[in-house]
């Protein structure tokens, strides 16, 4: 009985590879640091670590969750939304929000795309905000703050 318990603990201990398939291209990632959420800012993984469907997200733009000395990981379809991740060392093959992208909350009180300079360019599930009936233009955010989101206003109705 003893023997049992120990072999199941041990099977069940152990890390195991798992297969899967992205975008047409076969490829085992890593169990121990894929479909996981990783909530710390210096992650390391071995050189080689395939990587799938972990969410690396952060608040803030740029954020760098990653240590320098991390090279030659691979990333799929992993959310790396405000996640800097050193490209040149490493590779990100972007999932189905693909490419990751930075933004940052703006005046209005709304999560918006934003370019390399800060700049807002798109805001985030414009789609949605479209269907409530909201204003979706970039050069309609408020130059002051908003204290609520209610104070957003409503898009102009069509002709």
């Amino acid at each position: 009985m003893k023997k049992i318990i120990c072999f199941i603990f041990l099977l069940c201990s152990t890390s195991f590879a798992g297969k899967n398939e992205w975008n047409g291209m076969v490829f085992d990632y890593d169990d121990k640091y894929s479909l996981k959420m990783f909530t710390k800012d210096d992650n390391w993984f071995p050189p080689g670590t395939i990587v799938y469907g972990s969410f690396f997200g952060r608040e803030a733009p740029s954020t760098k969750v990653f240590r320098d000395d991390m090279k030659g990981v691979i990333f799929i379809a992993c959310d790396l939304d405000n996640a800097y991740v050193d490209r040149l060392n490493n590779t990100v093959i972007d999932g189905p929000r693909a490419p990751s992208k930075n933004y940052a909350v703006q005046n209005d009180l709304r999560d918006w795309e934003i370019d390399k300079d800060g700049k807002p360019v798109k805001l985030i599930d414009e789609e949605y905000w479209k269907a409530l009936g909201y204003d979706v233009d970039v050069k309609d955010i408020p130059a002051t703050p908003l204290t609520s989101i209610s104070e957003i206003p409503k898009a102009a109705p069509l002709p």
